[in-house]
């Protein structure tokens, strides 16, 4: 019972990352930071008019991915690419010091706030 209690709220959580919302009147201003897989990390203070992180990062040249049924899957940050199947690395995805349960498409932009990926080893 509890898988498919699980199974379910994921399926929700995933389709609200499917819907898109209008783009903000005023604009919005948050800090971006990726710290790649020496450790070094470098950061960008964006300003957008976009709803979601995934919208803003893709407009600003950031991150490049693949769509799918569940949203964006991100597959390179600054021009530094993280494949899986090569090396078991990927991009984890953070809002303010926590990793996000949603993808990038589907985190609002807020101002204040500080959206980071993260290059990750299995």
């Amino acid at each position: 019972m509890k898988k498919i209690f699980l199974f379910i709220a994921l399926i929700f959580i995933f389709a609200g990352c499917l819907q898109s919302s209008p783009p903000h009147e005023e604009s919005v201003t948050f800090t971006f930071e990726v710290t790649d897989g020496d450790l070094n990390l470098t950061e960008w203070e964006i300003t957008t008019h976009e709803s979601t992180v995934g919208a803003a990062l893709l407009a600003e040249g950031l991150i490049t991915g693949d769509a799918g049924a569940l949203g964006l899957f991100v597959t390179s940050v600054n021009g530094i690419v993280a494949d899986w199947n090569a090396d078991e690395s990927w991009w984890a995805f953070y809002v303010d010091g926590e990793m996000s349960l949603l993808g990038v498409d589907g985190v609002p932009t807020e101002s204040g706030r500080t959206y980071a990926f993260v290059y990750t080893r299995g």
